[in-house]
C-alpha cells in the first residue's frame, strides 16, 4: 500500500506519527511537514498513522493506493 501525504500552502504544519504523536520535538513527536511539502510511504500492513497540527485546523490531501 502506497501512501501519499501533502499539506497546501499555508497555514499548519502538520505531525504525522502512530496514535500517541505530539505536535512538538518530544520522544512522541511526529514527523513534520509544512506548508507546500508532502511524503510518501509504503505501508507494509494495515497499521493506522495519525495526523495532528500545534493549534488550529489545516487542511491535508491524502492518496493511499492498494497495489491489490
Amino acid at each position: 500500500n502506497a501512501t501519499l501525504i501533502y499539506v497546501p500552502v499555508g497555514g499548519n504544519t502538520v505531525y504525522i506519527g502512530g496514535p500517541d504523536i505530539t505536535a512538538d520535538d518530544e520522544p512522541t513527536g511526529g514527523f513534520p511537514i509544512l506548508g507546500g511539502g508532502g511524503m510518501g510511504w509504503d505501508l507494509f500492513d494495515e497499521g493506522d498513522f495519525y495526523a495532528v497540527v500545534a493549534s488550529g485546523t489545516q487542511k491535508v490531501n491524502v492518496l493511499r493506493r492498494n497495489a491489490e
